[in-house]
Parts: structure tokens; sequence; C-alpha cells
């Protein structure tokens, strides 16, 4: 931009001076400054938070029902036609129409009067509602007409990670090993890393390759990391390279032949289980030596007594990594992914689908139930665990990109009776709180949102009162949840939409074509 100013006219609400110049501002307004200096160069945004951010000819538009997020700067309107349906500006005021509130610098709301609604994070509460506080400083439209809010179970102060769930461990301030002035903080553990391995501290002695990885083992990193000791690999003391691991050998080490081997730079696709020293089986030995383990044995893993679920493993081997396992839930052994980390773990993938969305009809297994990255979509729910989790049992929902690591959404529903529900033929055999709920799902389940790691106790209600899964129970185009406002027909800007709405695939704040959605239970 220019470096050129002007001077003697107005600027920022005020005559620059004689020895003063109007520089250009991203607002347009401008801003005084001595006549001896260049204008400093100003790089504006595309976007806009505010419609102070624009010019003043200009408003900060978004779409309708959306308060808060990036808009783009466009042109008021000059003139607004006579008709007064009347909407609800996103600073709680009502207007005539859209036209009127974009005259004055105001996103619509919602159409319709605002009947006295507070803005709550960015949105309006609907009629009825009260705006209360959740965890890290985030509120929605959860409370009642009364003003009274439900009580949010927000992570806890800590000493140690005993002092948390098992699912989350207990973190401290920067360069900190242990509880200072300040306690740590419970979070939850992370469900996948980054693949650099630059190589830290862990405040318990051991190497590990990035933070992230410390904290899938609840380990702070050491503020002095000359103290750290790295691990040695076989009898001659050898010390692994960062893209290197220590590899057993013969017999799981128990002929003392280890040594360091390096990780292989790409796995093929394929199915050829191997058994790995640590009784886990993986799809092929190029995955368990990416894993950084040593083969045991070519085959799947023997189990003399096989466990009929994820839970069930876990219950009987604490510490179990998540990781591909055999069950049998109904007496005939199969492979499944168990998440053994997440929200207390013991989780069985039910459901796992890939480019297309899931509907709730039954379904047999396939082999998308042994991994968290499905590659074809399988639009339906393996009806495998029906004897496990009977008539109620705890289940969870998580979706993202085709590409990415992390869950978009994460959503825990506890004591619901809505896998029975599911896995009993047809998608219309299913009717998941159709037609505006109906009551069926009162009072509200306790559920947790393990992205925020916010939890509501049972009896918080949606923000429309109810769960809406789908519109009718023949509908093939819906079957949705959502963690704070109803499910079917919600605000898709709270970031916790899971599932897809009258045909639209949703997941966090958007729509995903090439997304992943998988549903996962647990019993009791």
């Amino acid at each position: 931009m220019s470096h050129e100013g002007l001077g003697g006219r107005p600027c920022g609400g005020v005559i620059c001076p004689a020895d003063g110049v109007c520089c250009p501002t991203c607002d347009g307004a401008g801003s005084c400054q001595p006549a001896d200096l260049p204008c400093p160069d100003v790089f504006c945004p595309e976007g806009c938070t505010s419609s102070a951010e624009c010019a003043r000819d200009e408003v900060c538009a978004r779409p309708t029902g959306l308060c808060g997020g990036t808009g783009s700067c466009e042109l008021r309107p000059s003139v607004c036609p006579g008709d007064c349906p009347g909407v609800c500006g996103c600073d709680g005021r009502d207007y005539c129409n859209e036209c009127e509130a974009g005259q004055t610098g105001v996103t619509v709301a919602r159409l319709g009067r605002c009947e006295g609604g507070e803005m709550c994070d960015g949105r309006l509460c609907p009629a009825g509602l009260t705006c209360c506080p959740l965890c890290f400083g985030m509120s929605d439209c959860i409370g009642s007409a009364d003003g009274s809010c439900p009580d949010v179970l927000c992570p806890a102060e800590c000493a140690r990670n005993e002092d948390c769930a098992p699912s989350d461990w207990c973190v401290f301030g920067p360069g900190e090993c242990g509880p200072g002035r300040v306690p740590g903080q419970c979070q939850p553990r992370p469900d996948a890393c980054p693949d650099d391995c630059s190589m830290v501290c862990g405040c318990d002695g051991n190497m590990y390759c990035n933070e992230c990885v410390a904290a899938q083992s609840g380990v702070n990193v050491d503020p002095s990391p000359d103290e750290c000791a790295p691990p040695t690999c076989g009898p001659s003391g050898e010390i692994c390279g960062p893209d290197q691991y220590c590899d057993l050998g013969a017999m799981c080490g128990a002929r003392n032949r280890q040594r360091c081997r390096s990780y292989p730079s790409g796995c093929d696709d394929v199915f050829d289980p191997v058994c790995g020293c640590d009784g886990r089986t993986y799809g092929n030995a190029c995955e368990a030596r990416a894993a950084g383990m040593t083969v045991a044995t070519t085959g799947e893993c023997p189990i003399p007594d096989t466990a009929p679920s994820c839970f069930a493993l876990l219950r009987s081997t604490p510490g179990l990594g998540s990781g591909v396992y055999m069950i049998a839930p109904d007496g005939m052994p199969v492979l499944v992914y168990c998440d053994m980390t997440t929200d207390g773990g013991g989780w069985t993938l039910v459901a796992s689908t890939r480019g297309e969305t899931l509907n709730d009809a039954a379904g047999d297994w396939h082999d998308g139930l042994t991994t968290r990255t499905p590659t074809a979509p399988a639009p339906f729910v393996w009806r495998g665990m029906r004897p496990v989790i009977g008539d109620r049992g705890h289940v969870r929902f998580t979706c993202r990109g085709g590409f990415d690591r992390d869950e978009l959404v994460d959503l825990s529903f506890y004591g619901v009776g809505w896998y029975a529900e599911w896995t009993v033929g047809r998608d219309d055999d299913s009717c998941f709180s159709e037609e505006d709920g109906r009551g069926f799902d009162l009072p509200p389940p306790q559920r947790r949102d393990n992205v925020a790691g916010v939890a509501l106790s049972s009896g918080t209600s949606w923000g429309a009162g109810y769960l809406e899964g789908e519109d009718s129970c023949g509908d093939e185009g819906d079957f949705t949840v959502d963690f704070r406002d109803r499910g079917m027909d919600s605000n898709e800007a709270d970031g916790t939409d899971w599932g897809e709405d009258d045909g639209s695939p949703k997941c966090g704040f958007g729509s995903l074509m090439d997304g992943i959605w998988q549903i996962w239970v647990r019993e009791l």
C-alpha cells in the first residue's frame, strides 16, 4: 500500500494538524501521523469479525443465524423494502427485515422477533433458555427460563494422574514436573500425535519423540533435558536415534539380542497379521515395526479365553493400548478396533464409514471395523454387540476428515438404549428420536464432549428441549446427534454436530464430503 498520506481532512474522526498526514487504515477511517514519517504498510485481512473492521459504508456480512466467526465486508444497503416481517439481530434487537439490520451494520441471528433472548457465545438464545457458563470460558444456551443453569463438570485441579479420570492426565505449567504454587489441571490424553521425533525428556526420566507422545503416557516434559538419560538398547548400551526403535530380537529379547532398527518409511495396505511382543495383533509385520514393536510370531495373537468386548479386555488387563483385538461378543471371534484411552477407554467400534454417512440400520461385520481410517462406505451399524450391550449402554460418536488425524467431533452419551434400537433391522425399523424427539430421550442423558473436555449431567436439556435424530422413521437421509442444541435442523455453527441432516453430511462446524463417521459402544 502507498506510503503517501493526505493532510487537512477528517481522519479517524478528527482533523489532522498542518504538520500531520492521514494514513490509511483497514476500516477506511484513517489515522493521523506526523508528516516527517512515512505511512506504515497496511495489510488488511480478507475477512472480518465485526463491522468496525470494514469501511463506514460496509457491514461485516455473515449468513443468517451466524453471529460469530469470520464474515466478509459488503456494502450496506442504501434503500430497503417497506415490508416488516420482523427479524432478530445479533445485537439482540428487533429489525423490520434483513436489509434494515444490514443498514445498521448488524447480522441477522434469526427470522422473527427476538422475544427477549440473550446473546450467548456468538448466538442468540431461544426464548425460554438462559446463557450458562461452560468450561474453558465458553458458554451455551442450556439454562431454564428462570435463569438456573445445570451443573457442568469441568476438568478439576490435580497433583497427580490418579486424581484425574482414566482417560485424562494431570498437566502442569510449562517447564514443571509437579504442582508448585498453582496445581495442575486434568486434561484428556491425545488420541493421535504428529510423526516428528525431535525427542523430549519426560519427567519420569524417559525420552519421548515429542510432547504429544509424552502426554499420551500421562507424562509432563522435564525442564532439564540434560538430566534425562536416553534409553539404551542391547547389551552394548546402544542409544537409538530419533528415527529408530529398539528391536527386541529373537524370542522377544529372551536371548539379549536387542539392536536399534530404523522405522519403515511406509507400509503396504495389506492384511497379513502378525503377533507383536506386546501381545497385540498388527495388520502386518511392517505395521508392527512402524509402531516400534518386534514381531513375535506370524498370524494373529492367540487369545485362550476371548473376551466379549473391548471393555472386558481393558478390565482384565489395565493399561492395554488402543489397537486391533479379537473379541467374541456372541461366541464367534472377530477382529475389531478398540479405543482403550478416550473417556475411560474400552470402546468397541461398531460403525465405520468413509465418504458416505451412516444410517440407523443393522449390518454385518466388515473389515472397516478394524481401523480408525476406513477406505470405503459402510453406512450401517454392526449388530454383533447386541448380546453384550443389551437394552442400554454407552454410545460414542466420532467424525473427522479423511486425511485428518484428530477427531473434529467426539461425543459420549451414557446409559442410552440407542444401539439396541439401531440394530433391529432396516433403517425404517429404527425410529431414532424422530419428529421433534417426542419425549423418547427424557430425561436427557449424561453426555460428554471429549474434544472440549466438557461434561453435562443427566437431565441437562438440549437447546430446543429435545434431541431429534431424524425427521421420520423411514427417512434414510437423516441420522444425526448434537451435544448442545437438538440434532436435526439445529445450529450447525456450534462445532458439535455429527451425522446427516436432510441428506447433508455434518461434522463439527461444517460439511465433509470425504469424511469419516464412526460409532463406538461400551457396556454399562
